[in-house]
């Protein structure tokens, strides 16, 4: 019984180990089997999106850095040397043209100019007090005339007389004396007034001079107070109250952040093409980028062409107006610059993700239509394919690349799908209004380049 079993549990297994072994053998001359229904993956068409080339405006770009300076910016010292007496203003505050920035003490200067003010008004009311005499002088000339007509008119009566024997010679001679002392009261009256008005003319002549003092010493008090000589934002601060400070003394910085412009350099190759006025385009945040953002550039114009060539550096400094629409430059920013240097009215340019790098060489896929199944591809069914092209490159601009050889108006560009495609591959239709012949010329063009 014992042997039976064993025998029959020997047998079972061996059934077992054969059964597993046909299983695999079966398995494997199946795969082994060529299919009958399965397709060679390499004609399975491929989905692609395309872009139909068209001839558009390009601007070419000088891509450069450049720097935002402010046309007004000035370190401010003072006239006059003096101790800081008081700082009206805080780093970074807007001032307005006029306004007071610093006061410096300036007692020697007070002085001075509250003298002139006395010595001026010393010398009004001395004018005043001779104009009162030459209007008393005026007054006493007026009476001296009418007495000597009073004297004039007795002597003849009493000259008259004294002919007739009536009176004396004495009589008549009081009267002589008389008229004499009157026409030597006008003499001296009329002397009196000359010297008078010169006197008055000299005094005008010292009150000119001392109103031109004051207003000197007023100039020179002013000189203490140190105004902002246009609107701007007040920069660093270099002194504090109780500071001695010495004329061209840099004591704090003023900049119009509304008056900026771009300063930069271009190689002097590209100096025949700049003029005055040219369009130049600006880019703030990172200066490292190589393409300018439509969306985020400004735009310029050029306002300062350098007469010459910088000789170290054989670039031209070039100047631009810069927008302060945004309010986002700010005096020492660096910036992207953009010039454009010309316009190309017919220009060919591509999205980036159409390029295919091989090495230093690039390429793109074309999606074009041929018949299928014949050698001269005039008959047949009209199929979609890829075709591999080489391409030349020119300027990169916002997302977009130039193509300066290789591509023609009309030719459809595959922008995906890259990876699954090869020269020749079948495509899926792609979504496209373009209509295209086997036989024009835009689908026998080109030349395929692996």
């Amino acid at each position: 019984m014992a042997l039976r079993r064993i025998i029959k549990g020997a047998t079972l297994f061996w059934i077992l180990i054969i059964s597993i072994v046909l299983a695999f053998l079966a398995i494997a001359f199946i795969r082994l089997q060529p299919p009958k229904n399965r397709m060679d993956p390499t004609k399975i068409p491929k989905p692609v999106a395309v872009h139909e080339v068209q001839l558009k405006p390009l601007e070419i770009l000088y891509e450069t850095q450049g720097t935002v300076e402010s046309s007004q910016r000035i370190d401010m010292n003072p006239e006059v040397s003096g101790m800081v007496q008081t700082i009206y203003v805080k780093e970074g505050q807007r001032v307005q043209r006029g306004q007071a920035l610093l006061s410096l003490k300036a007692p020697r200067q007070a002085a001075q100019l509250q003298s002139s003010q006395a010595n001026h008004q010393s010398i009004q009311a001395q004018i005043q007090s001779q104009m009162t005499l030459n209007d008393q002088l005026e007054a006493d000339l007026v009476m001296a005339k009418s007495n000597l007509n009073l004297a004039q008119q007795e002597y003849n009566d009493f000259n008259k007389l004294y002919e007739e024997q009536v009176i004396s010679r004495l009589e008549r001679d009081q009267k002589l004396n008389a008229l004499q002392n009157a026409q030597s009261r006008i003499t001296w009256t009329k002397q009196k007034q000359r010297q008078n008005q010169s006197d008055i003319q000299k005094l005008k002549a010292m009150k000119t001079e001392a109103a031109a003092n004051i207003q000197f010493n007023r100039a020179a008090m002013a000189e203490s107070v140190i105004r902002a000589p246009f609107n701007g934002t007040v920069g660093k601060i270099s002194v504090d109250p109780g500071d001695y400070i010495m004329p061209a003394e840099a004591i704090l910085t003023l900049v119009n952040g509304s008056a900026l412009e771009i300063s930069f350099y271009v190689p002097e190759q590209h100096a025949p093409s700049i003029v005055s006025g040219q369009t130049v385009y600006i880019q703030t945040g990172s200066t490292t980028t190589k393409v300018l953002q439509e969306n985020e550039r400004q735009k310029g114009r050029v306002i300062f062409i350098s007469p010459n060539i910088e000789p170290e550096t054989r670039t031209l400094h070039v100047k631009a107006s810069a927008p302060v629409s945004k309010n986002n430059l700010t005096d020492g920013q660096f910036v992207r610059i953009g010039l454009v240097l010309r316009t190309e009215t017919n220009s060919i340019t591509i999205p980036e993700e159409a390029l295919v790098p091989q090495g230093e060489a690039q390429y793109v896929y074309l999606a074009r239509q041929e018949h299928e199944g014949n050698s001269d591809k005039r008959v047949g069914p009209l199929v979609w394919k890829a075709l591999f092209q080489k391409v030349e490159i020119g300027q990169r601009h916002t997302g977009m690349v130039q193509i300066t050889h290789g591509l023609h108006e009309g030719d459809l560009v595959i922008t995906n799908n890259q990876l699954k495609l090869f020269d020749g591959a079948p495509l899926v239709p792609p979504k496209t209004t373009k209509q295209f012949s086997p036989e024009s010329p835009s689908t026998q063009h080109h030349t395929s380049e692996k």
